[in-house]
Parts: C-alpha cells; structure tokens; sequence
C-alpha cells in the first residue's frame, strides 16, 4: 500500500482561522460534508489537491490517477477501480483490470463490528496495524 504525506487541517484549526463556520446539519453524514470544500484553498488553488473520505484505502500510487485525469481530461471517465465499491464492484480474478486501486467502504468498513468481514476488509486491517506500528500506537 501507499502512504500518503500530506498537511493535515483539522476542523479545529479551520474554525479557529475562521475559515469554517458552518455546524453540522441533520442531512449531513459526517461533519466534513462541506469542509472539504475548501481542499482547493487550503492548496492555495496550486497543483494537484485531492480531499479523500476516510472510507478509502489505496492500493497504489495516487499519482497515477492524477495522470489519469491528465489524459482523459474528464473525471467522469476514470475507470471503476478508482473508486471501487465494497459490495457493488467486482474483481473478476481472471481481468487484472478489475482490481481495485482505491477500495471504497462506502457502506461500512472493518472497523465496525458488523462489516468486520467485508471485502478487503484484510488490508485495511493490516494497514491499520502497519499505521499503529509507524506511528508506535501498538
């Protein structure tokens, strides 16, 4: 898997700056359903910004979206496995390009007791565990 080094803005930091504001909404899944509005800024408009849910786990190297999109020039023609949906998408063992580069546990993941056994559910376990490792949370 690939790990990603990026700035983290915390909904703290963002109120405290001013920059958000706005309280959480009875139609809202999460309290970010607005703040990763502000990906683009927070990037100072430069370069690539990308916000990802963290319902996501990568498998490869997210540059290689990037170029992607670069090429194809249209997000809406990014192929399924950039946004491969636990329970919906299917890996067709025989089609290498069917295996997800970016699992999305859009229904529930691992981490909740009841999804504990979905797909894929072993890499994000292992990345889980990888994670508390580097970060020497075991």
């Amino acid at each position: 898997m690939f790990s990603i080094k990026f700035r983290s803005f915390k909904l703290f930091d963002l109120r405290t700056s001013g920059l958000y504001w706005r309280e959480r909404g009875p139609t809202e899944s999460t309290e970010f359903s607005f703040s990763r509005f502000l990906t683009p800024y927070l990037a100072n408009y430069e370069g690539w910004a990308m916000f990802v849910d963290c319902d996501f786990l990568y498998t490869t190297d997210i540059k290689e979206l990037t170029e992607l999109i670069d090429d194809n020039s249209e997000i809406g023609s990014v192929p399924f496995i950039w946004n491969f949906l636990v329970g919906h998408n299917k890996v067709d063992e025989n089609d290498p390009s069917t295996q997800p580069k970016a699992i999305h546990y859009t229904t529930g993941g691992p981490w909740f007791e009841m999804w504990k056994n979905c797909e894929f559910a072993d890499l994000w376990l292992s990345e889980m565990e990888a994670y508390k490792k580097e970060t020497k949370q075991v």
